[in-house]
């Protein structure tokens, strides 16, 4: 498997407050689970490659691949709106004052009867680690990139990652390229050996 990003969102972090060095063993403590029954939503590492699924990270020189699954769970908005309105109708008959309260008391039991049936649907957004400071992900998706960092954090105990400024970006991409190389250190083609 290679590290061929079809998009990227890049943060930035200081090298010499973030231990990497036990980031294997860490990532194993994170695994992706299912969602409980009223959970939407569940976050963690999941093996890079389906061959070795016991695999989370895999370490080259100063770089660390990994992947963050996201499992959601799916509940179609217009399900949700037509229970609660039948619901809401029910209870009115019965003779409950409508109102607020009473469509939110629904909304709120709907999703959760909703959701203790709902699937799930799997997401999993690579990232890769520079050890001298630098986060890329895989994603189109800030929100989904805050996850990855997030994980991140829940696994090395801290990790004060940001997003550089665009045009500090675009300096450091032009250097590389005015210069000929990214980096002398960074493997061919960012081959991590997996098949």
């Amino acid at each position: 498997m290679n590290f061929c990003p079809s998009n990227l969102i890049l943060f930035q972090f200081d090298a010499n407050a973030v231990d990497l060095s036990q980031f294997a063993e860490q990532a194993a403590e994170f695994p992706l689970t299912e969602p409980g029954p009223l959970e939407l939503e569940r976050v963690g590492f999941v093996p890079l490659s389906e061959r070795d699924e016991e695999r989370l990270s895999v370490r080259v020189g100063n770089y660390t691949a990994f992947a963050v699954g996201i499992k959601t769970k799916v509940v179609p908005g217009s399900v949700v709106r037509e229970r609660v309105r039948v619901e809401l109708r029910k209870a009115i008959e019965n003779g409950e004052p409508a109102g607020g309260r009473l469509r939110k008391r629904i909304r709120e039991k709907v999703m959760d009867e909703l959701l203790a049936q709902a699937f799930c649907k799997l997401a999993v957004v690579r990232g890769w680690i520079d050890h001298r400071g630098w986060l890329l992900v895989d994603t189109g998706s800030a929100n989904a990139a805050e996850l990855v960092v997030s994980t991140l954090r829940k696994a090395i105990g801290s990790m004060p990652a940001i997003r550089p400024v665009s045009e500090a970006l675009g300096v450091v991409f032009s250097e590389w390229v005015k210069n000929g190389e990214a980096d002398p250190g960074l493997p061919d083609n960012a081959s991590f050996g997996l098949g």
